[in-house]
Formats: structure tokens, C-alpha cells, sequence
């Protein structure tokens, strides 16, 4: 500061002591205590911008000193380095050691095939629904009574098959053996299994009977038309014979679709039924030693095969849009034994996986 005032006094700035400083304050004290301004603005500020930075460098020597005296810090080259890790292992090691089992090709297989399947069904569930509202022959009330009982049972047993599904997904894709997600299997299939028993019970008694009356079935005593044709004018007759047909062919056009739709789902079932298959075989293989397990993974392998020749069945006429008697009697019976055997496999299988 006296450096200041001194730079001052070389600028030619007038220099006056603090009167409130009273008599006591030496005048040599406060000669440079408070400078009376009486030079130029631009002086002062490049006085004030000089001594700024005198201040710098003479506070540079001591800064750069003191960040070399702070000492350097150590890289860490591995996890041993880290500061504690010693007490960290220590209550690893500590912690009980639990079983991870990870899922193999086989898990990964079932896990695809479950996730496939469930979505088909869900599939397979909509065109239940829209066979109930729209089809000829399985609407419901107005249609066979069989019939319609047969597609409320199928909707029912598609969506039990999505859930069943799905929670065999949950437990093949992380092989963890959740006993919680096979118990909920258990218990959907035995309820998809009972509304398959169901719709094979509704339809087998028509399908498998060959010296029935169709029309007299479906009361049906002539050829169906439209409660509308008798309010219109006799002479109209040609147009209205051809709206007729023309509607005929429209419902015959709409059946093939959605044949062909079905045949896509069951196409897909018989596929993946026969990978189940393999993936069941190798199953029981393993539970055999077990005379309980044995007994659930036989049945098991038995209903897969009966549900592929269910849908190797079905594929036959609903591919081909042509009916076929004998082969929708096949059908329904393979479908009940499919159903009938699955019943029992998981009853036991319930047992042991819903003992929380």
C-alpha cells in the first residue's frame, strides 16, 4: 500500500490525511492512509490495473511451490489396489454360497417353443371368438347346439393354453425352477386339458357319427333364405336370386380365409408339438431313475403325441378346405386322449410344485 502512495505521489496525486482518525493518529501514518483525488480517472484505473498485476506475479512464485510440494497420486492398476477392498472380500467370503443354474441349448429351446406357442394359442383364441360370431354351423345359439358348445369350450381352452404357456416360458428361459411358475402351469394346463376334453366330447358324438342326418342336425330342412326375400316384388325375382348367390359366395369366400387361418395355427402347433416331444423324451430319461417323476414325464411325452396327431389331423381338412369326415372323427378322439392324459400328469406334477 505505501508502494501505492508512493506511485502516487510520482503521478502527481494530492495526498491528504483521514481527519477522523483523530490528534492520536501519527501524520506519517496517515499521510498514505486516504489519497484526495485529485489526478485523473485514467490514472487511477492504471494505477488499480498495475497493481492488480504486481499482485499476480508476486503470488505466482508461491502458488506454482506450493502445488509442487503436494504429493503426487498413485494410479490404480487393478481392483487389489482399491482402498478396503481387503474388508470388502472378507464379508464375500462370508455371504452363504448359492446355485445358479444357467439355462442350456435344451432350456433355451423349451423357451422358444413355450413363448411360440402361447402367442399361436392366443391366435388360435381370437379365431374361436370370431367362429362363434360369424361361422355357419358354430354360432352360437342360433346354430348346432354341439357346435356351439365346441367353440366356447375352444375359447375357454386357448386362452388356458396362452397362460400355461407363458409361465413355462418364464421358468425354461432362466432354467431357475421357479416352483411358483411350474405350479401355475400345472394348474392351467389341467384347465385347458378339461375344456379340450370338452370340446372333443361336444363335437366327437357328430363327427364320429357317419349315418347321421346333416341337414336334420343343423336344422336345416331346405335351403336357407333371407327373411327379407318375401317383402320383395315378384318381379324382382332374378335380381334377388343373384344378391342370394352373390352373399352365398361372399360366406363361401369367407370360410376358405378363414380355414387357411386356421391351418396356419395348426400347422404351427404340430411343429412345435414334435419338438416338445424330443425335449420331453430327453426329460424323461432323466426322471426315470424316479418312479413318481417317470410316471408324470411319460404321460407327458403321451399327450404331446396325441395333440400332434390332433393337429396333423385337422391339417388335413383345414388346409385343404374339404371336408372330411373320418378325418375330423380322428381328430377329436386324438384330441381326447391328449386331454385325458394330460389330466393326471398334472394332478402329480401339482403336488410337489405347489408345496411352498
Amino acid at each position: 500500500l505505501k508502494r501505492l502512495v508512493l506511485a502516487m505521489d510520482d503521478f502527481g496525486c494530492e495526498l491528504q490525511p483521514l481527519s477522523s482518525l483523530g490528534s492520536e493518529t501519527d501524520a506519517s501514518q496517515a499521510s498514505w492512509l486516504r489519497p484526495k483525488v485529485a489526478c485523473g480517472r485514467r490514472t487511477l484505473g492504471a494505477l488499480g490495473l498495475g497493481t492488480v498485476l504486481l499482485a499476480a506475479v508476486l503470488l505466482w512464485p508461491r502458488q506454482a511451490a506450493a502445488i509442487e510440494s503436494q504429493p503426487e497420486m498413485e494410479l490404480i492398476e487393478s481392483w487389489e489396489d482399491l482402498p478396503g477392498i481387503e474388508e470388502v472380500v472378507r464379508e464375500a467370503q462370508e455371504l452363504p454360497i448359492q446355485q445358479v443354474t444357467l439355462p442350456n441349448e435344451w432350456n433355451l429351446t423349451e423357451c422358444v417353443i413355450d413363448g411360440f406357442q402361447a402367442m399361436t394359442y392366443l391366435g388360435t383364441a381370437v379365431l374361436e371368438l370370431y367362429q362363434v360370431a360369424r361361422i355357419k354351423g358354430s354360432r352360437c345359439p342360433d346354430d348346432s347346439p354341439a357346435g356351439c358348445a365346441a367353440s366356447v369350450a375352444g375359447i375357454f381352452a386357448a386362452i388356458s393354453w396362452v397362460g400355461a404357456y407363458l409361465s413355462m416360458a418364464a421358468n425354461a428361459c432362466v432354467a431357475a425352477g421357479d416352483t411358483k411358475a411350474n405350479c401355475a402351469n400345472d394348474w392351467l394346463t389341467f384347465m385347458a386339458s378339461l375344456s379340450e376334453v370338452a370340446v372333443a366330447g361336444a363335437t366327437v358324438s357328430e363327427d364320429c357319427n357317419f349315418d347321421k342326418d346333416w341337414l336334420k342336425l343343423l336344422k336345416i330342412t331346405k335351403e336357407e333364405e333371407p327373411g327379407w326375400k318375401k317383402f320383395v316384388p315378384a318381379a324382382a325375382g332374378p335380381k334377388v336370386d343373384t344378391v342370394i348367390k352373390f352373399d352365398k359366395l361372399n360366406r363361401a369366400h369367407e370360410v376358405r380365409n378363414f380355414n387357411w387361418a386356421v391351418c396356419a395355427f395348426d400347422v404351427s402347433n404340430s411343429l412345435a408339438y414334435i419338438v416338445r416331444e424330443v425335449i420331453q423324451i430327453k426329460q424323461a430319461v432323466q426322471a426315470c431313475p424316479d418312479p413318481y417323476n417317470c410316471a408324470i414325464s411319460i404321460l407327458n411325452v403321451l399327450a404331446s403325441f396325441g395333440w400332434i396327431v390332433r393337429f396333423g389331423s385337422v391339417m388335413a381338412v383345414d388346409c385343404t378346405n374339404d371336408e372330411n369326415q373320418r378325418v375330423t372323427c380322428a381328430s377329436d378322439i386324438a384330441e381326447m386322449f391328449a386331454g385325458l392324459v394330460n389330466l393326471p400328469a398334472n394332478g402329480m406334477a401339482s403336488t410337489g410344485d405347489c408345496a411352498f
